[in-house]
């Protein structure tokens, strides 16, 4: 049986018939993209953090195939947002930090939704590497549906 690495397309739990995955070592668009083809369900995507100068229009229309909501988080909010809006993706949820977007995208997700943090980008705004994103998203998670961290 596959068993991913840490913070690549780690299953965090499934809680309410919704499947969270941890998927923080996402930080480029193509590895983003690889995750949202990973699933065929509808998703909750939280993206963001710090964009490495890397052009995010492949991923976002990607995205924009697969996710009900796009929930965005960090500095490159903006620019993802953007590029969000002109390829036409309908939810897009702005957020004021990492616990409100997870916060936000577990408010979104609905039974059968898959929510998938796949950022796209680096945590260095927020944190010091993306395994620190990836175990706070776990922890956030867990702690919402009162399961053991």
């Amino acid at each position: 049986m596959f068993h991913p690495v840490k913070h690549r397309q780690e299953i965090v739990g499934k809680f309410n018939n919704i499947l969270y995955i941890n998927d923080s070592k996402g930080t480029n668009p193509d590895s983003s993209i690889k995750a949202l083809q990973s699933y065929e369900e509808n998703i909750v995507l939280i993206a963001g953090g710090q964009n490495k100068g890397l052009d995010m229009t492949q991923f976002l229309e990607e995205a924009k195939k697969k996710v009900k909501s796009l929930v965005l988080v960090g500095q490159a909010s903006g620019e993802l947002e953007e590029i969000a809006l002109k390829l036409g993706l309908k939810r897009i949820i702005r957020s004021t930090g990492f616990e409100d977007c997870v916060q936000k995208a577990i408010a979104e997700a609905e039974p059968g939704d898959v929510v998938l943090l796949s950022p796209a980008c680096t945590s260095w705004d927020m944190f010091k590497n993306y395994e620190e994103r990836g175990e706070l998203f776990k922890e956030l998670v867990r702690k919402n549906y009162s399961e053991p961290v």
